[in-house]
């Protein structure tokens, strides 16, 4: 069995976009372009991830989504 992992980085409105794909292959269901079925991946684990303006806004605490309420400038 192989472990494999593949990643895809995009940039979108200064925000960095990042997947990540991992999990477990037979030689047997690589094909010959060097490609494999996503029905063949045993144990697969998908992250998505981002980092930029709009990631901060969507993720601040507690303080400062009342603040924006309040304030939203």
């Amino acid at each position: 069995y192989l472990a494999v992992r593949g990643t895809r980085t995009r940039t979108l409105s200064n925000e960095r976009k990042m997947l990540i794909v991992t999990g477990i292959v037979r030689p047997n269901d690589i094909l010959p372009d060097n490609t494999v079925r996503s029905q063949f991946v045993a144990k697969l684990d998908i992250n998505y991830s981002s980092c930029g303006a709009e990631t901060h806004f969507t993720n601040q605490g507690w303080l400062s989504r009342a603040v924006n309420r309040v304030w939203p400038f």
